[in-house]
């Protein structure tokens, strides 16, 4: 549960600030407006009836795939098999949490300067809750963070860092300066008579010009035709002059169909959907022909493309192409842009076998670079590719590409990310 966590938006919960009935409604309302991360804050509660509140919570989170902690309470944490705990300074040392609960939970620290975060990251933090930034009513005795205090938190370590405090629609925009990872909000989503959409606003708020960070990742797969290249318009060309000539209209699903298939296959494919004379081999010469001078000469790379590769080279993160396209396509391309040497694995469906159909392609790749995926992030346009990439233990992000438009909805709500182009990309760290 550990790897790829997403603080983006950090719900506390607070049952008397709450306008709905019930805890788990608020809960699941504000999950519904994008939570990421939701912590079970129980103050004035008997153990009884705080484990059982912690089991529902649990079970609603658990099924959106949302991580759950428990404030303070390393004995709720354990009974109720909770994600992690939060720890504040004067709580259970991080050490002996840890060892309780085991290497694979979250442990989050509540830290209000540099020293106090170096320490709790040493002693084993995952994340650290940095405040309070603004002053708030749900935590009177709560020390203010200035903003040289939180940028000196930032540049002292390297786990995820989330604000908390004070935090609301109007005060999240004074914190434009903060390189963090997300922001944990109390009162500006559960004291709102509509939850979901106070949650959504929030987090729009936040992610407004901010890119996401993932820490813990070693290694990126990139997909080509549609993620790194401009290429979608010349095979949307192709296809239009291919069937044209054998007066064939293109199916408005053809392009999709075909997008996650090898050469091979989609040749074997195209023969049998449309009954056609020729061999498949006879069609992938047709295709090359028509195809390998774009590669060679005219194709380009997608905006930001060139920068986002070299800035994670810069990074230390290790680069593969995992790609349906020919190796006589895409090397020229390559070449030509500059980045074939960037890339530390290149592979294609014809080394595995199958098509993007099965994530064959991406565990070949990590096995290349040597990483596992649990520490990788995949990239590609394609809905089936996208698919196959989220039966892996990687982080997927989706990028869209306007043939794949009438699958936007499917792909954004299957990704774990996803972006309009790489410009929103998220920052990959190691640590």
């Amino acid at each position: 549960m550990k790897k790829n966590i997403d603080y983006t938006l950090y719900l506390v919960t607070d049952r008397k600030l709450m306008t709905t009935p019930t805890l788990e409604e608020a809960v699941e309302r504000a999950i519904e407006g994008g939570v990421t991360v939701v912590q079970l804050r129980e103050k004035n509660v008997e153990t009884a009836e705080y484990y059982r509140i912690a089991i529902s919570i649990k079970e609603i989170c658990h099924r959106h795939n949302i991580p759950f902690i428990i404030n303070d309470r390393l004995d709720i944490a354990l009974a109720a098999d909770a994600d992690g705990v939060h720890l504040g300074q004067d709580d259970m040392p991080i050490p002996l949490a840890r060892r309780l609960l085991g290497e694979d939970k979250i442990i989050g620290a509540s830290v209000n300067d540099a020293e106090q975060a170096k320490k709790a990251v040493a002693e084993g933090a995952d994340y650290l809750g940095v405040g309070a930034m603004f002053a708030t009513g749900t935590k009177t005795d709560a020390d203010l963070c200035s903003p040289e205090k939180l940028k000196g938190i930032t540049k002292a370590v390297s786990v995820p860092i989330v604000m908390i405090g004070g935090l609301n629609e109007k005060t999240i925009p004074l914190c434009s300066y903060a390189d963090v990872d997300g922001v944990a909000v109390v009162s500006a989503i559960l004291a709102k008579q509509d939850i979901t959409s106070a949650a959504r606003n929030i987090k729009e708020i936040f992610c407004r010009g901010r890119r996401k960070i993932l820490h813990g990742i070693e290694g990126a797969i990139f997909d080509l035709d549609g993620t790194l290249f401009d290429s979608m318009a010349v095979w949307r060309d192709i296809d239009l002059e291919f069937l044209g000539k054998r007066g064939i209209a293109v199916p408005p699903d053809y392009m999709e169909a075909v997008s996650a298939k090898s050469f091979y296959e989609c040749a074997v494919y195209t023969a049998k959907r449309f009954s056609l004379p020729e061999t498949p081999e006879q069609l992938m010469q047709e295709w090359y022909e028509m195809a390998v001078k774009h590669y060679e000469s005219s194709i380009e790379l997608l905006p930001h493309a060139e920068e986002y590769i070299k800035s994670l080279k810069k990074e230390g993160i290790k680069l593969a192409v995992a790609t349906s396209l020919r190796r006589d396509f895409f090397e020229p391309c390559l070449v030509r842009h500059g980045l074939w040497e960037q890339f530390d694995a290149i592979c294609s469906v014809d080394d595995v076998g199958c098509g993007k159909e099965s994530p064959e392609i991406f565990r070949y790749a990590a096995n290349r670079l040597g990483i596992p995926l649990s520490r990788c992030v995949i990239f590609d346009d394609a809905y089936v590719a996208l698919q196959s990439a989220k039966q892996t233990e990687a982080f997927v992000v989706g990028v869209y590409e306007k043939n794949s438009e009438r699958f936007r909805e499917k792909i954004r709500s299957a990704v774990d990310l996803y972006i309009e182009d790489l410009s929103e990309a998220p920052l990959l760290k190691c640590k």
